[in-house]
């Protein structure tokens, strides 16, 4: 069986063309939640006045968001805009629920601290969630 790669989206990672102008080449994208996390838009990746989504741990919380089945090397490809341009980024292993309520780990990004910055406004990807 070929070797798939299971990748946890939120904020801009929500959008089709988002990960597909990223080199993520998914196979199957359905809905799933990340218990344990909240979402807050408090990267500081681009240095615009802007904050970008990141997971947050935070028991009482969840974030909705797409669980992307992917071919092999996807993750490598979506690495380029995440972690090397800026280092602002880093992969992290998580736990989702599916909709039918089975939990799977998947690879997921969080910002690194020296780019969490409290107070940014969300940046333009709110209006392109489901583009």
């Amino acid at each position: 069986m070929e070797e798939k790669e299971i990748y946890f989206g939120f904020a801009s990672n929500l959008s089709e063309r988002k990960m597909a102008e990223r080199g993520a080449k998914f196979l199957h994208r359905e809905s799933a939640v990340l218990r344990g996390f909240r979402l807050e838009f408090n990267t500081n990746w681009k240095d615009d006045g802007f904050g970008y989504g990141n997971i947050v741990p935070d028991e009482e919380s969840v974030v909705h968001g797409a669980l992307y089945t992917c071919e092999k090397g996807s993750m490598a490809n979506m690495d380029h805009e995440h972690i090397h341009e800026g280092n602002c980024l880093r992969r992290v292993t998580v736990r989702v629920e599916k909709s039918n309520g089975e939990v799977v780990e998947a690879t997921a990004y969080r910002a690194n601290e020296e780019f969490v910055k409290e107070g940014l406004k969300p940046s333009e990807v709110l209006s392109e969630r489901n583009a």
